[in-house]
């Protein structure tokens, strides 16, 4: 397996158990910088890999082995019995296997290893519909029903949704395993999902069976029953998980898995990103209560609404990586949408507070005077005014006022809609740098790349597309403010291209006098580090470019 963000090749010994494998993961080989991209085993039995990608230098790599150590047992062993069964099964994904596939496949439906099942549940979906859909509203054993409905809720009549889940409400939850539970749980979430939400006695008696388990001592199983309690708008459920969310809080966020120190040092782009995670983690539990509870529309008093949106703020103090501000963000602007205008006023500061350090109105302010500078002009400057320690304080300073930091990540602060700026300085020379700054319209990566939507009444719209749902497309024009967005119909829509223009404005450096301009590149080129010898070397950071 190649890691090309933190420059491993692992090795992964594989061991048949059940349906399908194990795997134990180990580094095989690993380098700053490796920016692995992909390899192949040579005939001589060498292993080949190329590195490179993005602008970066390209290498080929031979690794081979010393002839003196044994060679391992490279031998595949035989399929087991049960990988044989799930083979079998997938043999079954198709419209007319020419067999009798539901007398193979449902059986199955029970097996007692989750890849046999799903392949089994895969087969008897590819057969028609009407050769089995009596079948699955009939099953008896509580196992099959609950994989049945999930075949149902994929392909039957929404119609049949409550009949769907009156069977699943007749399995006893109490005489299932957690993972029984489980599948029994989101079997139910998948027919409200496609068949719709039940009403009236039988939106009640599946609360009342929801509420009579939760809370469990299982997190697995309270996401589940949690999402489902509130999807349904039960009664009493806010003040169920406002206490929770309360007593998360006072104890304080469970360390996650991460990527181990040693390998996230390895990546410039993300290694710190991954250290702030662990020094300064959020809290997945909350996250996962303030999520379900985002679609409650009734049941909350005043106070209970201040706490929701006053939780935001502390969140968003902690550390989740480039897109985890937006994804809190996204929640609390669904929250608010069932807000009355009364409720909007008393909580006004909360419901569209700008997280911490992002608001363009705290933003420091340039200087200047600033000067229409040419690149020739600038690295003249440069040569001399980074021949000595510059100013970090400064250079932090102009990164914020010249705006670089509401797109993009420096040292895993600030946005995401551009590329992170953290090692920019040992990936790309000064010259480089400049020349991204001042025709950010050369080169724009396909990550980061705007759209020309053109309508059927003739009119333009350019930006960011965030995404494609129901018949819409969702526009963000404003690369200051990525939550702002309008949506199209897809069918007013004539044509769409990418933009020949990047979303960075350019000549920035414009504005910037020439100590700021210099300080700035320093800040740049240190990767925000206030040790670097930019800041502290006696001849500052001259780059490779520094007699241009």
């Amino acid at each position: 397996i190649f890691d090309w963000s933190f420059g491993t090749i692992y090795h992964v010994t594989l061991k048949a158990r059940g349906g399908t494998y194990t795997g134990t993961v180990e580094e095989f080989l690993s380098g700053v910088p490796l920016p692995v991209t992909d390899g192949v085993i040579g005939d001589d039995g060498a292993l080949y890999f190329a590195t490179g990608g993005r602008r970066l230098n390209s290498f080929l790599f031979r690794v081979y082995h010393d002839p003196a150590v044994a060679a391992v047992d490279g031998s595949v062993s035989a399929p087991s019995s049960q990988q044989m069964l799930r083979r079998s099964l997938e043999a079954l994904h198709v419209e007319d296997p020419g067999i009798d596939a539901l007398s193979i496949a449902w059986p199955n439906l029970n097996h007692g290893d989750r890849f046999v099942r799903y392949a089994a549940r895969i087969a008897v979906e590819h057969q028609a519909l009407e050769s089995w859909q009596s079948e699955a509203l009939r099953e008896q054993d509580p196992i099959r029903r609950i994989h049945a409905a999930i075949a149902l809720a994929r392909h039957a009549d929404s119609s049949l949704g409550p009949m769907i889940l009156r069977g699943l409400l007749a399995i006893d939850a109490a005489q299932l395993s957690r993972d029984q539970e489980l599948d029994l749980l989101r079997a139910v979430g998948l027919v409200i999902i496609r068949m719709g939400p039940p009403e009236g006695e039988l939106r009640s008696e599946l609360i009342d069976r929801l509420d009579r388990y939760y809370p469990s001592g299982d997190e697995a199983l309270n996401r589940e029953y949690g999402l489902l309690l509130a999807a349904l708008q039960a009664p009493g459920v806010v003040d169920q998980m406002m206490s929770r969310l309360h007593e998360l809080s006072e104890t304080g966020p469970v360390q996650a898995f991460l990527i181990p120190g040693e390998v996230a040092e390895r990546s410039e782009q993300y290694g710190e990103a991954i250290t702030e995670m662990r020094e300064n983690p959020p809290s997945p539990e909350e996250i996962e209560l303030v999520m379900n509870l985002r679609v409650q529309e009734s049941g909350w008093t005043i106070e209970q609404r201040r706490d929701y949106f006053t939780w935001f703020q502390e969140a968003m103090r902690r550390s989740g990586g480039a897109s985890y501000v937006g994804f809190l963000e996204d929640i609390r602007s669904d929250a608010a949408e069932p807000l009355t205008e009364e409720e909007v006023e008393v909580l006004a500061g909360l419901v569209d507070a700008s997280p911490p350090g992002q608001s363009l109105a705290d933003l420091p302010q340039l200087e200047g005077p600033g000067r229409t500078w040419n690149r020739q002009e600038l690295n003249l400057m440069l040569n001399d005014a980074l021949g000595e320690p510059r100013d970090f304080s400064r250079g932090e300073t102009m990164y914020a006022a010249a705006l670089c930091g509401t797109c993009h990540r420096m040292e895993a602060v600030g946005g995401s809609i551009g590329p992170d700026l953290t090692g920019i300085g040992s990936r790309f020379s000064r010259h480089e740098i400049l020349e991204a700054i001042d025709s950010p319209s050369d080169e724009i990566s396909d990550q980061y790349e705007a759209s020309v939507l053109t309508t059927n009444n003739n009119g333009v719209i350019v930006g960011r597309i965030l995404r494609e749902e129901d018949g819409m497309v969702f526009v963000n024009q404003n690369p200051y403010d990525p939550s702002q967005e309008i949506g199209i119909n897809s069918s007013e829509v004539r044509s769409r291209e990418v933009s020949p223009v990047s979303t960075m404005p350019s000549r920035l450096l414009d504005k910037l006098n020439e100590d700021e301009v210099a300080d700035l590149m320093a800040y740049l080129l240190s990767g925000a580090d206030p040790e670097h010898k930019c800041f502290t070397g006696e001849e500052g950071c001259q780059t490779k470019d520094e007699d241009e």
